[in-house]
């Protein structure tokens, strides 16, 4: 019986390749088909972001057109030209009166140090316990706190000697003051933040009085000079006290 032509080798091998080439090229087919899907999902994303920034862009652009108005308006009325050059000087005066604000607020920090602040209620009960502890030796001596300043000194630095006074008197220190006094009318004598004037046999008693004081009040130069009278230590200011957020002072 003569063999039919699809039962031939040759012909089965060639049946067999075209089906195997039909798988591949199906297979490439649909990937190529899912990877262009993907891609005209990924642009269809891409165009829809597109389009939500462009709205947004246009309301953010609408936005800022509203804010400008006024800006415009006040840069026509005041200067001449085309709207853009109008624009430009006023925002030229406007950064001019910026810089003058923030001046104006360096200046009131400044200010603000130099006004008086009472000391902190630790802080001055400290102060006052450590007057209590050199009370005796300055009792002992007779000695008699004299708190002055000079004429010219600033209005808080006077509150902070009244201060002093008050606590020196709250420990049962003997106080006199304070009083002005002008003690550098005789130049060229240099004139220091605080001057120191015990009498000369007594000389030390100032270092007690650093003690108490040092925590509260600090200067970067000061004098001593001598008393004829014996018994008396006098705290002198001839500068102007700079203040922190808690009381404490600098004498400058």
């Amino acid at each position: 019986m003569a063999q039919k032509f699809y039962q031939k080798a040759s012909v089965q091998v060639a049946f067999i390749s075209g089906i195997f080439m039909l798988l591949i090229a199906a297979m490439y087919i649909g990937f190529e088909y899912s990877s262009v899907n993907q891609t005209n999902q990924d642009l269809t994303t891409n165009n829809e972001m597109l389009s939500n920034d462009s709205d947004e862009a246009k309301v953010e652009i609408q936005r800022l057109e509203t804010l400008l108005t006024p800006f415009r308006t006040i840069a026509l009325e005041r200067y001449t030209g085309p709207e853009q050059e109008a624009l430009s000087k006023l925002a030229n005066k406007i950064r001019m009166l910026e810089d003058q604000v923030k001046d104006v607020e360096k200046f009131k920090k400044i200010a603000a140090k130099h006004e008086f602040i009472a000391l902190e209620s630790t802080l001055r009960t400290a102060t006052i316990s450590r007057f209590a502890q050199i009370r005796d030796i300055l009792n002992q001596s007779n000695i008699v706190v004299n708190i002055s300043h000079e004429r010219w000194v600033s209005p808080s630095t006077r509150e902070f000697a009244k201060q002093l006074a008050v606590m020196m008197e709250e420990a049962d220190l003997t106080i006199s003051g304070p009083t002005a006094s002008s003690a550098f009318l005789s130049l060229p004598r240099e004139v220091y933040p605080i001057e120191w004037v015990p009498h000369e046999s007594q000389f030390g008693m100032p270092e007690h009085l650093y003690y108490a004081l040092s925590p509260i009040m600090s200067y970067t130069k000061c004098s001593r000079r001598l008393l004829n009278t014996k018994g008396k230590v006098r705290i002198h200011f001839a500068g102007n006290a700079v203040f922190e957020p808690d009381g404490k002072v600098g004498i400058q």
